[in-house]
């Protein structure tokens, strides 16, 4: 066996066309930090046997795994991983440069996803995956990042893994975003971009592992109640902000990563509330402001949390 450094672990996706039936990665993401592999589930024996002894086995019942990874946000793997959080493959159109559109997939059985580990000890792969919070943080120094939470089934061997890294995506950078607010999504093309200090945008899926009796794994793996939420900070230079969130203010918020004239991503939220207001900074710093919005159900228009998600790049199809 090799010593290593974590820098030589490669992550890999793909997605299933069956539902637990593993595919070999198309996508190689470069990561950050990556923190996901094999658990189980135990239970104590403790039983009485004539001794002070506190237990006499320990027997594994549920086998799963579980972890997170962080990653630069790029145009092309994103694809593959936003269908397993909207919920399904993307319509894709054009030629040379390509939009994928993501509709709100109101199940509880979102696109599974197959996800590769190779280290230089092991070539495996984790069936049934799915992502259970889903995060883009940008802040006015860097990179967007991508944070992503994973359950999955438990790992099976593989054979030999090659990474590639030749198609690799555009990265959003900090410069690249526009966020947008409107009293409607109508209102959201006229709208000015908003100078934001930071940006937390969250969707989190509340992943179940189904057990049943007779298997060690999961017999599935389901979505439940899905929130949509965010947080930003922006100057204190007046009190629209604070007075949205005193009043009770419900409006549409565009986030959107645009690279070049043919690269973007973006996210459309129809009907969102400011759930909290509050001043930051300290006596001789420059007052800033940050709220949290909650993306809801827009029931008077019949729109999911997500009106709609688009990617365009130069890949096909997903």
């Amino acid at each position: 066996m090799t010593k290593w450094v974590g820098r030589r672990g490669a992550l890999g996706f793909a997605k299933e066309a069956s539902r637990a039936v593993a595919v070999a990665p198309t996508y190689w993401l470069p990561y950050e930090s990556l923190s996901f592999d094999d658990k189980v589930e135990k239970q104590i024996q403790q039983s009485a046997f004539g001794t002070i002894a506190d237990s006499d086995a320990n027997y594994n019942v549920n086998k799963y795994a579980e972890g997170s990874f962080t990653a630069h946000l790029e145009d092309k793997a994103i694809g593959l991983i936003l269908s397993n959080v909207i919920g399904a493959t993307p319509t894709s159109a054009g030629s040379t440069n390509y939009t994928h559109t993501y509709a709100y997939t109101n199940t509880n059985q979102h696109q599974s996803l197959s996800v590769a580990l190779k280290t230089p000890n092991e070539n495996k792969i984790m069936t049934l995956a799915m992502i259970d919070e889903f995060k883009i943080t940008v802040e006015p120094n860097g990179f967007a990042m991508v944070e992503c939470s994973v359950m999955s089934r438990g790992g099976k061997d593989w054979a030999t893994l090659t990474p590639a890294y030749n198609a690799l995506g555009n990265k959003f950078l900090h410069q690249h975003l526009s966020f947008k607010v409107a009293a409607n999504i109508g209102g959201i093309a006229a709208a000015s971009a908003l100078s934001l200090k930071s940006l937390t945008f969250t969707i989190k899926k509340n992943v179940l592992k189904e057990y049943v009796a007779g298997t060690l794994t999961p017999e599935d793996l389901l979505n439940q109640d899905m929130s949509v939420t965010g947080e930003f900070t922006l100057v204190n230079d007046d009190t629209v902000w604070r007075n949205y969130f005193l009043d009770g203010s419900y409006k549409a918020i565009e986030i959107r990563f645009t690279y070049g004239a043919s690269n973007y991503l973006y996210f459309q939220l129809p009907y969102c509330s400011f759930n909290s207001w509050e001043l930051d900074g300290g006596l001789s710093d420059i007052k800033n402001q940050k709220l949290e919005f909650i993306a809801h159900y827009d029931a008077a228009n019949s729109q999911g949390q997500i009106h709609t998600a688009v990617l365009a790049n130069q890949v096909s199809s997903y």
